[in-house]
């Protein structure tokens, strides 16, 4: 929920069936409403409630759809003449692609919502009453991961005139639809931008960086098999050296490289590991010290029981 309890905004939320994925963005003015206003949950579904934001309306949503009843029926129950509902804006879309959306009659205009195949896009507030079209448009003609069609569609209600205000608050959430058997393993990308002057821009380079991040584990993760063979090596080595030109903190991609190094001397490809080691330390030698500290605590590794040598570089 937002500091001052009115989220005037434009947000999607969606089921991705090819992905098992649920997700939602966000976009509006209003400082701090990335901490609430969508919500997730794995096995039932995604709840949006904005305008005169109530969290109840999200909550309540999830809590009897984890029942069984559709968003439609959800909805239903839930909205009445006269109620707090009028100020809402409010939408849902469950693990089986069933979708709801609600757009009441005292929202700030331009205000509306467009439901389509497994997604709702809504908003209000809005410069034109297009701005909603123009995200479900997007969101439908896009392709890739469903963050990739998240954030086109947000990006093409911004660029249909967005919130009236501007744009200073943002968040885009994907969650993996399965329950999941440890209760931390849902998540796939949460960013949240409380406050900026260009935060859907923001909301990508973080996308960006993640993916790029998630490349250069991957591609260590292929050294730490048993009996890794040429062929391994050269594809570790060449799908990092990719993920980090797009990773632009350097003692981030010291810290792959270095993770690299040693693996790359656990599996017996010394002077590989030599020569990465000798530029880590060149490029930063405080890596010196965080290899001898990683040392102590693994010291029966392989390169634990040879880090002189490997200091020495």
């Amino acid at each position: 929920m937002s500091v001052s309890g009115m989220t005037d905004s434009l947000s999607i939320i969606a089921f991705d069936l090819v992905s098992n994925q649920l997700g939602g963005g966000l976009l509006t003015h209003t400082f701090g409403a990335c901490q609430g206003i969508i919500y997730i949950e794995p096995g039932v579904g995604v709840a949006v409630g904005q305008a005169a934001s109530n969290p109840f309306y999200g909550f309540a949503g999830l809590a009897m759809m984890r029942l069984g009843r559709t968003p439609a029926e959800v909805l239903d129950s839930i909205i009445g003449p006269g109620s707090e509902a009028e100020r809402q804006q409010i939408a849902m879309v469950d693990v089986q692609g069933n979708v709801a959306a609600y757009t009441g009659l005292k929202c700030s205009p331009a205000a509306g919502h467009r439901t389509g195949n497994h997604y709702s896009c809504q908003a209000n507030l809005m410069l034109r009453d297009t701005v909603w079209e123009k995200m479900a448009e997007a969101f439908e003609s896009s392709a890739g991961e469903l963050i990739d069609r998240l954030m086109s569609a947000m990006e093409a209600g911004e660029k249909e005139g967005g919130d009236s205000r501007g744009a200073r608050c943002a968040l885009v959430k994907v969650y993996n639809a399965e329950p999941p058997k440890r209760p931390w393993s849902h998540l796939v990308y949460d960013f949240r931008i409380y406050d900026h002057p260009e935060p859907l821009t923001e909301l990508r380079r973080l996308v960006k960086t993640q993916r790029a991040h998630l490349a250069a584990g991957a591609a260590n993760r292929l050294l730490e098999k048993d009996n890794v063979d040429d062929e391994q090596v050269t594809i570790a080595r060449g799908r990092l050296n990719e993920a980090l030109t797009m990773i632009p903190d350097i003692e981030c991609r010291l810290e792959h490289q270095c993770e690299q190094a040693v693996l790359l001397f656990n599996v017996g490809r010394i002077e590989e590991a030599l020569d990465m080691f000798k530029r880590v330390f060149a490029a930063n030698p405080i890596w010196r010290e965080i290899i001898r500290r990683d040392a102590s605590i693994v010291p029966d590794k392989p390169f634990a029981k040879q880090l002189d040598r490997i200091l020495a570089q």
